[in-house]
């Protein structure tokens, strides 16, 4: 099923969302890993390798790598623990892209992101970008293996090691199997096996493992940022809120916690929130359980028979097809603005 697989060694971070890279790596520039699993305005995530070789008088990034397929690859992360020792698996990329360049971080279009640059200055760039990636936070990472393959920092196991001695492809293919044996422990226990997963990049977008079980990698800043300005301006979303009660993560008997809800005697509306980095397949998400959280709300409030509203917040416009879908549904559309 992978006949692309590699390997990629990096500092060491607590989340690679934002948190300091720390390590006694050699080479300069490594908060560019700081980043690696933090997914960008169109959902999708962006690495940066390691350099691997070059002039770093003209490269200051060094080179990229330029495997001989460019797509299609299952990227696994390792890092060694500063504190303990020991490689660890802190995460991992499916149907990965290699561009063969340094390319800059997209949140930069955007004006200046909450991550800011590196430590003189220079902004964040990735050699590396993939559809959906599983991060392992630093408590829950539990997969340790031998290091003796990873003389340097990216290792290709399947797909681009054609001069290699019998020895050397036995060993990759051991490690390649340990990985992939990992891979399908943690998508077992979803009842995914061998099939990939899309992952929110909204609510929970990383999954954890260890400890005997899985949990929601928490709320991205961008959502929970739009979730609470939602909250307080309900007249802005809605203005015949203007008077109400607004709650927020509010819980439902279904289990379910709406991001907001607004409340008056006579009216309800329940609403749910999309941030910039949500791509389609979130924004779809958001529609349904909109109709979901309506029904929910309106059987708990049968007593009293109000009228419940349901309103998708965005800061982007929606495509076609989900203005269509809201409007069959009769859900009520607000593009929040972005300089709010």
């Amino acid at each position: 099923m992978f006949d692309r697989i590699a390997i990629i060694k990096t500092g060491w971070s607590e989340d690679y969302r934002g948190a300091k890279v720390r390590g006694n790596y050699k080479y300069p520039q490594a908060d560019h890993e700081k980043v690696n699993f933090l997914p960008g305005p169109d959902g999708r995530y962006f690495c940066y390798v390691p350099p691997i070789g070059g002039n770093k008088a003209k490269k200051p990034f060094g080179s990229a790598p330029k495997p001989k397929n460019s797509n299609g690859w299952l990227v696994f992360a390792v890092s060694r623990n500063p504190d303990t020792g020991g490689l660890y698996v802190v995460g991992w990329y499916e149907d990965a892209l290699f561009h063969h360049q340094h390319l800059m971080r997209p949140e930069y279009e955007f004006g200046e992101p909450w991550f800011g640059r590196g430590a003189d200055g220079h902004e964040i760039v990735y050699t590396i970008s993939a559809p959906r990636a599983y991060a392992i936070d630093a408590p829950d990472r539990t997969e340790w293996f031998k290091g003796d393959r990873m003389k340097r920092h990216l290792l290709y196991l399947r797909g681009n090691s054609e001069r290699q001695l019998p020895s050397e492809k036995h060993a990759d293919e051991a490690l390649a199997k340990q990985l992939l044996a990992f891979r399908s422990r943690w998508l077992a226990h979803l009842g995914k096996e061998e099939e990939p997963i899309y992952v929110s990049p909204e609510e929970g977008a990383q999954f954890k493992y260890g400890g005997g079980g899985f949990g929601g990698g928490g709320e991205s800043p961008y959502h929970e940022a739009l979730r609470l300005w939602v909250k307080a301006n309900p007249s802005a979303v809605l203005p015949n809120f203007g008077t109400c009660e607004a709650h927020t993560e509010y819980p439902l008997l279904s289990g379910d916690r709406v991001d907001n809800v607004y409340e008056r005697k006579d009216r309800i509306a329940v609403v749910e929130v999309k941030s910039w980095i949500s791509n389609n397949d979130d924004v779809l998400r958001g529609i349904y359980q909109c109709v979901k959280y309506r029904a929910v709300m309106q059987a708990m409030k049968h007593d009293r028979a109000l009228p419940v509203d349901a309103v998708l917040v965005t800061e982007d416009p929606i495509s076609d097809a989900h203005r269509k879908l809201i409007e069959r549904h009769n859900i009520i559309h607000f593009v929040a603005p972005k300089d709010r």
